[in-house]
């Protein structure tokens, strides 16, 4: 007796899909006073709205503030600046850019920014992505000055560890995480935004003999997929900014009845959106590759 596999499928929309980090220009402040969204867990911040600060330019932003990141100076045992922004999360950004002005004591000093995606599973959470990036100083080594503000655009779709969408972001921005602590070391940040998926994500039920293995894939994804006519079907990699990374013909990778043998080899790390194309239909599932 054949069995049917039901499952769900994810059709693409043709809308931008995009959601904003919580307050990453800094600009709301709660009626206390206290920066929103924005956890201290140890360290100073002020937030600017001068053209100049201490020398510091403005961004390059509409927006009225930017932060001012400073170590624990309290006590004679120096903490870290240490500040984070919990939120929900329901799309899988390709990329995060954000702006920061870092004036170390010493050249060799680095601050740090933690991305985490968690998706809650049954009865706990499984991390989805965990990257971290290092900041240091764009300094003239000329004339040792620390000479304006860097615009990061950080590439977020290699880190990703599972294949589904999250459901809570955490960003964690740590000052001075590298010795020669100083008690005079300042960070300042503006402008964390995620970058918008050009497509949308619909579920629908569906009921075909479709499905691909292994999930992740290194070398090899293997496509199980029943069809009429093998030779009117196409295969067709995106990447989750909604870009065509490869296609193939089932012709050029045809194995045995309805198995597909595709290499994946070229295909940098990462999450992706498989579509098989035939002449009357159109089927979406999400795979992973991972070298």
């Amino acid at each position: 007796m054949k069995k049917t596999i039901t499952f769900v499928l994810l059709l693409f929309s043709a809308f931008s899909y995009s959601q904003n980090i919580r307050n990453g220009s800094f600009e709301e402040v709660d009626s206390l006073g206290n920066l929103v969204g924005w956890k201290i867990k140890s360290g100073n911040i002020v937030r600017v709205n001068s053209s100049v600060f201490y020398g510091i330019p403005f961004t390059a932003s509409d927006q009225l503030y930017f932060l001012s990141m400073q170590n624990d100076t309290s006590s004679s045992a120096i903490r870290i600046g240490n500040i984070a922004n919990t939120f929900s999360l329901s799309m899988a950004p390709p990329t995060m850019s954000f702006s920061y002005f870092y004036a170390p004591t010493y050249f060799t000093q680095r601050s740090r920014v933690d991305v985490l995606f968690t998706k809650w599973k049954i009865n706990k959470r499984d991390t989805i992505l965990y990257s971290n990036y290092s900041l240091a100083p764009n300094v003239d080594t000329a004339n040792n000055l620390i000479v304006k503000w860097v615009n990061l655009k950080l590439d977020l779709q290699s880190a990703y560890r599972d294949t589904v969408i999250p459901d809570s972001a955490m960003i964690t921005i740590l000052n001075d995480v590298i010795p020669p602590y100083s008690n005079s070391t300042l960070l300042y940040l503006d402008n964390f935004n995620f970058s918008s998926l050009k497509v949308g994500l619909d579920e629908v039920a569906d009921t075909r003999n479709f499905s691909i293995f292994p999930n992740p894939a290194n070398d090899v994804l293997h496509v199980n997929y029943e069809s009429c006519k093998p030779s009117s079907v196409k295969f067709v990699f995106y990447d989750i900014s909604g870009k065509i990374i490869k296609e193939v013909s089932a012709q050029d990778c045809y194995s045995n009845k309805s198995e597909y043998l595709i290499s994946t080899n070229d295909l940098p790390s990462g999450l992706y959106f498989i579509e098989i194309k035939e002449i009357h239909n159109t089927f979406h599932k999400k795979c992973f590759i991972v070298h």
